[in-house]
């Protein structure tokens, strides 16, 4: 319970930053769909899972997106999604290092925390475990099927738990050496 309530000041820079970098990617992977001919029922906003934004708010790691219904993944619109992460993180970086905005700056806590989650959610999709991005070619099989909506909510459930009781982290990932990278010295 400690985890959760020590993460809630945070809230005010990680529930925006959270959003945002699921907005875009979602925002991108629609562009991307209409280009190759697919037909976007939704506005991008649609596509956010709250769950995840919630996740990566509190606990600095999620899933990046759930596969849709309503929507056929294939290789090219998964790994656009994913470099929309990898272009977001390069592009913060870029950015502080040009302009070297106090550390103390809500602008700079923003962007490192977007910085931060981009870094997460890369590493992280490339598992091919449900509910990640990776799982697209097996879960497309499974979507539509009542055991497919299921395994894919128990496993939401799992990495939940793996993530409140800090059993998965972004600590385990690395994200110190990210962060001390973006931002030397401080």
């Amino acid at each position: 319970m400690g985890v959760l309530f020590s993460s809630l000041g945070y809230l005010v820079y990680t529930l925006p930053a959270a959003f945002l970098v699921f907005l875009l990617r979602e925002t991108v992977r629609s562009i991307v769909y209409q280009k190759i001919g697919y037909r976007v029922e939704y506005n991008p906003v649609y596509y956010v899972d709250i769950i995840a934004v919630s996740c990566l708010s509190l606990f600095g790691i999620s899933w990046g997106g759930i596969i849709h219904e309503d929507r056929e993944d294939n290789w090219i619109t998964m790994l656009i999604a994913q470099l929309v992460y990898l272009a977001l993180f390069f592009l913060i970086f870029i950015y502080l290092r040009l302009n070297n905005p106090s550390s103390t700056s809500n602008a700079f806590i923003v962007l490192t925390t977007m910085a931060k989650q981009c870094y997460v959610l890369f590493i992280i999709n490339f598992l091919p475990i449900v509910p990640f991005d990776f799982s697209f070619f097996y879960m497309q099989k499974l979507q539509h099927t009542f055991g497919g909506r299921i395994l894919k909510n128990i496993t939401k459930l799992i990495f939940i738990i793996l993530f409140y009781f800090n059993l998965v982290s972004a600590n385990s990932l690395g994200i110190e050496n990210i962060y001390n990278f973006i931002v030397p010295g401080i």
